[in-house]
């Protein structure tokens, strides 16, 4: 009885003893950050028959256990991870906001508006030595900003770089970290005891990880735990596999585990917020940039390029750009689809105005460019194939075009004022026109005879002639006809009027005359046989006057509606056509017009025609180039020629160094007259004109850009918010089932104690009862 006594109380003292510690270890840590509360498990001891009665042994102290929630835990890693990539994300993309200095009066959207009133000044007095310098250095000042911002992004990159090496050397540690609490919590549970400090400390470490990147564990037998990454193993029974930082083939960031080259997708963590960072955001902001910057350098080198300075045009211009190659051969020979250059060459017309300096005399040729079927070496043969002007490339690839002495030169769209070229409308040569438009339908072998006066003279045209004998130009036939030297000799002359091919005599006069005799290729050309024209004494002089309004590029074709002369023939007129044979205009030239009277055509142009004859019987014609667009191709500014701006980029955009140097290169005249301001009205148009390519206009598209990055970090902070309010509310449910309550815990230590002092005084009861049967005995 004494025994059994005993050994209840020594029971109920241990019990109370190891509440007691629990109780005191609880409220030391009560602040320990990521202390799980702890409590002392007893249960009734088994209970012993004696005397044939069941009596209670006391209790048994099983051991001390965590309160804690795994569950729990695993969704507050998981929401923190997901917490510390847009906190990280949210940083980075503050910083780049402050960069943009938005809105302020050193950011580019006032820099745009500074540059846009410079260009609206200097267009009231474009001869302005102060204004056009103003035009320059507030450029400058936009460039620079483009530069700045440009450079921030790449340091940006590198920042963000140096910041991912540093999270992954984090990540590392803290694996090594997670993988010696391992062993320790393997070797003191093998004992068959609680590893309860540790199991929290690994607790701790977990989170922090979780910090870093996105991860999942597993809690083996043993007590330890395989922690992994994206199905990667990261901490292993017995090692750690290194997170680690390498490149790709584009030279971006690439994670991957140690003993492994496969790209790694690390989730969520700072190094996810990182990653998606340098990805998504600043990829996206950089392209804006560029996409802007690209879309300035070409719309405003397209108004500057066609422009005309204050010199009046150009003796000499070389190109900003080069075309790439090892030699010259390969330069040459490229496609201008494919030159490497850093704008887009179009199929288009390319026009070049001649300006005689003695003369004062403008003519305007145009060059017809596809890019596709167009060499390099081909855009210099048809510089090269204007009278008085020369093109070629230097040892660097760069395009040089210069003027014979005496000659200037410019892009501009210029009124050809003289527009009958070929003399091919009531000129002195014997003329005969097609009935057909081209291109032409010849075949190889095709073959053709005409009579000059000469005596018949024929060619044949081959294959090889042509880029496509079935769709043969008016230009290439006419060049055939002029260098075979067996039509020449026979006096025979070709024209090329506009999409027309015309006949002629080499000679003027009433004598001179033109037959078509006959050929395989005459029904495909538009001419029948038999088919003849005298030339005149007396030439029709014709002069366009006025400025063309239109917004596109357009051909005209001036065609007699019948035979007679100007200003005497009764009912004369003569009729204006489009290049796809919609008519424009029927001018009376007849009876009771007086010549070198103006006649208004439509768009702001009118023409005018001198004394003489004109025949419709001869399909005599001329065309005439109504030009709104003087480069619709986008050569020049493929080239860089005459360019305000250099550069394709953001960070390579800048002002030309010739006009840098001298302002009065400034090209602001789009027709060189006097006193015409066209190319900066075109510039300054940008500000409000919708740019194709960006939707808006260029200063609308930096604001939206800066709208997106506004836009981002509002919805990053938003979710941001969310997610940290997510973590809050479940580490205040984890401090429910896990934290420790000091209060709590002193009402038990008060229980504990009181349970302590009653065993104690019940082992003193037992004793003084042993004492007492001693003395009896």
């Amino acid at each position: 009885m004494s025994s059994l006594g005993l050994s209840v109380g020594l029971r109920g003292l241990r019990a109370a003893q190891a509440q007691l510690d629990t109780v005191g270890h609880n409220i030391s840590n009560a602040n320990t950050p990521g202390y799980s509360r702890q409590r002392t498990d007893i249960s009734a001891a088994r209970p012993l028959r004696i005397r044939g009665i069941m009596l209670g042994t006391g209790v048994d102290t099983h051991g001390v256990r965590r309160i804690t929630d795994d569950l729990l835990n695993n969704r507050i890693r998981s929401q923190v991870s997901i917490a510390e990539s847009y906190g990280v994300q949210l940083q980075g993309m503050t910083r780049v906001e402050e960069l943009l200095s938005e809105p302020g009066e050193n950011g580019l959207g006032s820099l745009f508006d500074g540059f846009f009133a410079s260009v609206s000044r200097l267009s009231t007095e474009p001869g302005d030595e102060v204004l056009r310098n103003s035009m320059v250095q507030t450029g400058l000042n936009m460039t620079d900003e483009f530069n700045h911002l440009s450079s921030s992004i790449r340091d940006a990159r590198e920042d963000n770089l140096q910041e991912i090496g540093f999270h992954t050397d984090e990540t590392n540690r803290l694996a090594e970290g997670i993988l010696l609490l391992n062993r320790e919590i393997v070797a003191i549970e093998a004992s068959q005891q609680p590893a309860n400090d540790l199991r929290d400390a690994r607790e701790v470490q977990l989170r922090e990880l979780a910090e870093q990147v996105d991860i999942q564990y597993s809690e083996q037998p043993s007590g330890a735990i395989h922690v992994t990454i994206a199905g990667r193993v990261l901490v292993g029974s017995q090692s750690v596999y290194q997170l680690q930082l390498g490149q790709d083939e584009e030279g971006e960031p690439k994670m991957f585990m140690e003993g492994s080259t496969a790209s790694l997708q690390t989730g969520t963590g700072q190094i996810g917020g990182l990653l998606s960072f340098r990805e998504q955001f600043l990829p996206t902001l950089d392209d804006q940039l560029n996409e802007l910057a690209r879309n300035l350098i070409l719309e405003v080198n397209r108004a500057h390029s066609t422009g005309v300075p204050e010199s009046g045009g150009f003796t000499l211009l070389s190109s900003e750009e080069s075309v790439p190659g090892e030699t010259s051969t390969e330069r040459l020979g490229s496609l201008l689809s494919s030159a490497g250059l850093p704008f887009d060459v179009q199929s288009g017309r390319l026009y070049v105005s001649l300006t005689d300096d003695a003369t004062g005399e403008v003519r305007t040729e145009p060059i017809d460019i596809d890019p596709d079927r167009m060499s390099v070496q081909g855009l210099l043969t048809a510089f090269n194939g204007i009278d008085h002007m020369n093109a070629g490339l230097d040892s660097l690839g760069r395009l040089n075009l210069f003027g014979d002495s005496g000659y200037k030169f410019d892009f501009s769209a210029r009124l050809d004022s003289q527009p009958d070229d070929a003399n091919s409308f009531g000129g002195g040569r014997g003329t005969l026109g097609s009935s057909l438009q081209g291109p032409y339908n010849l075949t190889a072998g095709s073959t053709l005879t005409l009579d000059a006066g000469g005596g018949s003279v024929s060619m044949s045209f081959q294959s090889g002639d042509f880029d496509d004998i079935s769709n043969a130009s008016a230009i290439e036939i006419a060049a055939l006809i002029n260098a075979d030297p067996t039509m020449s000799g026979g006096g025979v002359h070709a024209a090329a009027v506009g999409d027309l091919i015309v006949f002629q005599t080499l000679t003027e006069g009433s004598t001179e005359t033109i037959q078509v005799v006959g050929g395989t290729s005459i029904g495909a050309l538009g001419f029948g046989a038999g088919e003849n024209a005298t030339g005149r004494d007396t030439v029709l002089s014709v002069e366009a006057h006025g400025r063309y309004t239109g917004d596109t590029n357009r051909t005209v074709y001036y065609k007699p509606l019948g035979d007679g002369v100007i200003g005497s023939t009764p009912g004369l007129q003569i009729q204006v056509v489009s290049e796809d044979g919609s008519p424009v205009a029927v001018l009376d030239v007849g009876e009771g017009y007086v010549p070198s009277t103006h006649l208004e055509v439509s768009d702001g142009m009118e023409v005018s025609f001198g004394f003489g004859e004109i025949s419709a019987t001869n399909r005599e014609v001329f065309n005439q180039d109504w030009i709104a667009d003087s480069d619709s191709s986008d050569v020049l500014v493929a080239f860089g020629v005459n360019s305000f701006f250099v550069g394709d980029s953001a960070s390579s955009l800048s002002i030309a160094a010739d006009i840098q140097d001298d302002p009065g290169r400034l090209s602001y005249s789009s027709l060189g007259t006097s006193g015409d301001n066209g190319s900066l009205l075109k510039i300054l148009s940008l500000q409000d004109t919708t740019v194709s390519e960006l939707g808006v206009s260029i200063p609308e598209y930096f604001s939206q850009v800066v709208g997106d990055v506004g836009f981002n970090i509002a919805t990053t902070q938003s979710a941001s918010t969310v997610a940290d309010s997510l973590v809050v509310s479940l580490d205040a449910r984890r401090q429910e089932v896990s934290g420790v309550n000091v209060d709590e815990e002193l009402v038990n230590m008060i229980k504990f104690e009181q349970s302590y002092s009653a065993s104690a005084r019940y082992i003193q009861v037992i004793q003084q009862l042993q004492d007492t049967v001693l003395s009896i005995i």
